[in-house]
């Protein structure tokens, strides 16, 4: 998503230096490492978990950026190959991320003849197993896109639509934030978003 965010908008960001941290501390140590300071912007899913508690919502302000799709793929080669009848191997997310509190709900009301027989926390490591032909699995669209065009993957299911997700994805800041490179970053966002 960034580097899409960043060639639409490539006037508004030329002057910034940014520094991603992408490590996982908790939506709630995000959220205090804005408010103070040590972080200046925060991208995440619009989700229940992942949204500021009522005693910080007036202290940040947010802007939706753009939509994800996760979707359940599977090689084509898996899918020539699987017995009628049989459950398809299923990958995973582990139990404390993000994704297998979205996609494990899902999966497990649905009706889908799913047999899992990994799980991981990265989901690189998911699509790289899916596209090997071990198995089914869900993942952001934006990550995938390649393997589809490349007709590496495919979409599992594909008249199962209720097992499509779709979230939000917002930006928040300090409403306090004062740093030019800050505001200058924000503006520029705001333009790309809109447009």
């Amino acid at each position: 998503m960034l580097p899409n965010l960043f060639r639409q908008g490539s006037g508004q960001f030329k002057t910034l230096n940014l520094a991603i941290n992408p490590s996982v501390q908790g939506i709630d140590n995000h959220f205090q490492a804005l408010l103070d300071g040590s972080s200046d912007i925060l991208f995440a899913y619009n989700t229940q978990g992942m949204r500021p508690s009522f005693l910080i919502e007036d202290k940040v302000e947010k802007l939706l950026v753009s939509q994800e799709e996760i979707i359940p793929v599977i090689s084509p080669r898996l899918l020539e190959q699987h017995a009628s009848g049989e459950d398809y191997p299923y990958l995973a997310y582990s139990e404390h991320t993000f994704l297998h509190n979205v996609v494990a709900p899902l999966v497990d009301k649905s009706r889908c003849p799913l047999n899992q027989v990994f799980e991981t926390t990265l989901t690189e490591s998911l699509i790289k197993m899916a596209v090997n032909g071990y198995g089914v699995a869900w993942a952001p669209r934006h990550a995938i896109d390649a393997e589809l065009s490349a007709g590496l993957l495919v979409r599992a299911f594909p008249e199962m639509t209720e097992l499509l997700i779709t979230l939000d994805i917002v930006c928040y800041r300090a409403k306090d934030a004062n740093r030019q490179s800050v505001s200058q970053f924000w503006r520029g966002l705001s333009l790309v978003v809109d447009s």
